[in-house]
């Protein structure tokens, strides 16, 4: 995931926290307030119309859903670097037979014998944190 991406995923979460904290009386209002979160974080570019928030699927009826999202993409950069670090290579599309074996072996075979924070530890040697997705 690129610095844009990883800032979508921040932006959408500051958002959300937003979204249940707050008490909204209309549509217009949370509308607006989409509005201003993205005027403030630069991203207005990619839009017209509606603000686009309410299609998402954590909005409807699965709020954790939104956290499931942004664990993975964490997650997901965090094999990444962390197999790249390790290979001394600057992609895992370097080596993709090697990557699929790192994940194998140290996510999918060991998958439900550790809770994530220590299964990222193992994995990384670190203890979790937001580093990976900022990189």
């Amino acid at each position: 995931m690129g610095k844009k991406n990883s800032l979508s995923s921040i932006q959408t979460i500051l958002f959300d926290q937003q979204l249940y904290q707050n008490d909204f009386k209309t549509l217009d209002d949370i509308n607006q307030f989409k509005i201003d979160n993205m005027k403030e974080l630069g991203t207005t570019d990619h839009f017209s119309g509606e603000p686009p928030w309410g299609f998402l699927i954590h909005h409807t009826t699965h709020p954790i859903y939104l956290h499931n999202y942004f664990m993975g993409d964490v997650t997901c950069e965090m094999f990444k670097q962390v197999y790249c670090k390790e290979k001394g290579i600057n992609s895992i599309f370097e080596d993709t037979l090697g990557f699929g074996k790192f994940l194998k072996e140290k996510v999918i075979e060991p998958s439900g014998l550790y809770k994530f924070e220590e299964l990222f530890k193992n994995i990384s040697g670190e203890d979790f944190s937001l580093k990976y997705i900022m990189n």
